[in-house]
């Protein structure tokens, strides 16, 4: 007893004596442009150092602080005050690396979640890149401004640096490619040299001119990563020049069409160095690829959610409605041994698992959609996916006019109520108003202020399509009517789809919001090849 109580004792006096003597905090900020930055801790100003030649992240430790109080502070550049206190945890002893003039650093926002038994299990969500509680800072080296003024492809950018929540990464030589031109912020593609960030070796930066929400290729990449879907994982960043220049906000990507995407997710873990031999087929479909049906086709459980969500988020420029932009991956690491017979003899071919991919998901919820494949106009996400299976397309000049693994697929049999049951719980789970917009209204006051700092941005490059949106256009097309470049807003064609699943299969959905943590409590979906007729009597015995 005598030695239990020295222990208490002994552990009050640690307490007292490391609250007398404090503790050594580091604080860290970006700041564009910027000759001396400081930190004020409650009127104390501290100058801080650029702890990286090149990069505008400027630190310093304060030694021995206070460890009992709590810590309000804000930074000063150049004379320039934040006009808001920031505040420490009392138990931290460094900031994550903050930026000038943005009142949130860090803010967790629940992932979307699917309580399926199929685990696609590297679907890693502990990379330090696409940590989407935090928005990374890009700054590309373009000294004279040709790279962000004309688009040129594939030139080499002497240096990239990406500053992430708690590290700093720098590249030098960095191959590009650039695409979608007709926007003023036209995407690029960086390839980093080594291991890139993780195994992360290509990047892709994505435009949001075609999305005045700026969200809506970060909920489609939540919803596929949700249903366990092999997918590209999405996060918001703002680009810079070295000049500290504001370029834009892009959806920072990984790219499906790169041979690292591809090993990440289907041939070696993350943090593995193990690296395969045959890396497989790899294709990205352009207008016009649509492939010959056998009856030895091996296209994955993947595919029916893939259709899914393009059909559930309208989008059309993938291979449902427009046979373009989609990736089509032959995993050469599964192969099936099948036995067929012939009139001479028995043998043996080799089925290779056949996985469709989404790539660079522009055109989601509406928008930019045009008669030729919309033929039911404001009513569109009112309509059935039983209307898009048989219809003839010839949407543009060469168009098949069918598209073949839907038809093969969705006409009937097993796969068809296979699909109809994925439709029914994807909405149930995820697809719904309730779960959606709990996620749309959280990421709407995140990424408001990064509206209003592109909204300020003088474009370097001018597309013949290009957008300069306003803070006003930003919210019309999340809660409105869509404003002036969507006819519906994204929680109005949420609605209304949803709404139309729900009718025709006589189904409903959760009456709280689904995430990733409270999925694990909720039993299991388990999703069978069935018919349609099976399907629609499993539902009316629910």
């Amino acid at each position: 007893m005598k030695l239990f109580n020295i222990y208490i004792l002994y552990g009050c006096l640690l307490g007292c004596l490391s609250m007398v003597l404090g503790k050594d905090i580091t604080f860290s900020v970006i700041s564009m442009n910027s000759k001396d930055v400081y930190v004020d801790i409650s009127g104390e100003k501290y100058k801080m150092k650029q702890i990286y030649s090149g990069v505008p992240l400027y630190e310093i430790t304060v030694k021995q602080f206070p460890a009992a109080e709590k810590i309000k502070y804000h930074y000063i550049a150049d004379n320039k005050h934040e006009s808001f206190e920031r505040s420490l945890r009392i138990t931290a002893t460094k900031t994550h690396n903050e930026l000038f003039d943005r009142k949130i650093t860090e803010k967790y926002i629940p992932h979307f979640g699917f309580p399926t038994t199929e685990k696609w299990i590297k679907n890693n969500s502990n990379s330090i890149l696409f940590d989407d509680t935090y928005i990374p800072t890009v700054i590309v080296w373009d000294n004279i401004n040709v790279f962000f003024k004309t688009g040129i492809s594939q030139v080499i950018i002497p240096r990239v640096d990406i500053i992430l929540k708690d590290t700093v990464h720098t590249f030098t030589n960095v191959s590009t490619e650039t695409r979608d031109l007709r926007y003023n912020n036209f995407s690029f593609k960086l390839k980093l040299s080594d291991e890139g960030i993780q195994g992360t070796k290509t990047l892709f930066f994505s435009t949001t001119e075609t999305d005045p929400t700026l969200m809506h290729q970060l909920i489609y990449s939540d919803i596929l990563q949700a249903i366990e879907n092999p997918s590209a994982r999405s996060i918001l960043c703002r680009v810079y020049d070295n000049n500290g220049n504001g370029k834009g906000i892009y959806i920072l990507q990984e790219d499906t069409t790169s041979t690292d995407f591809i090993e990440s997710r289907f041939l070696k873990d993350i943090n593995s160095s193990d690296e395969s031999s045959n890396v497989g087929s790899i294709l990205l479909a352009s207008p016009r690829a649509d492939f010959y049906w056998s009856e030895n086709a091996n296209i994955t459980e993947e595919y029916k959610e893939f259709i899914i969500v393009q059909y559930l988020a309208g989008n059309w420029n993938s291979y449902w409605m427009c046979l373009n932009n989609y990736v089509l991956y032959s995993n050469p690491m599964e192969k099936i041994n099948e036995l067929s017979n012939s009139i001479d003899t028995e043998y043996y071919y080799r089925s290779i698992k056949h996985y469709f991919l989404e790539n660079k998901v522009l055109y989601t919820f509406g928008t930019a959609i045009n008669s030729k494949i919309n033929e039911y106009g404001y009513t569109l996400p009112r309509r059935s996916y039983n209307t898009l299976v048989d219809r003839l397309w010839n949407v543009y000049d060469g168009d098949s006019k069918y598209r073949i693994a839907i038809i093969k697929l969705l006409e009937g049999g097993l796969t068809k109520g296979m699909f109809e049951k994925y439709l029914v719980n994807i909405v149930k789970y995820i697809f719904n108003p309730v779960t959606m917009n709990a996620k749309i209204d959280l990421l709407k006051d995140r990424l408001r202020p990064e509206m209003e700092w592109a909204a300020g941005l003088t474009p370097s490059h001018v597309g013949i399509n290009g957008y300069r949106y306003t803070v006003r256009d930003f919210e019309e097309a999340i809660d409105i009517n869509g404003g002036k470049y969507n006819d519906w807003s994204l929680k109005l064609w949420i609605k209304v789809r949803a709404e139309s699943v729900a009718k025709e299969f006589n189904s409903t959905w959760y009456e709280s919001p689904v995430t990733r943590e409270n999925s694990k409590i909720i039993d299991e979906v388990d999703i069978k090849p069935i018919s349609h007729n099976d399907f629609i009597n499993e539902l009316n015995k629910n």
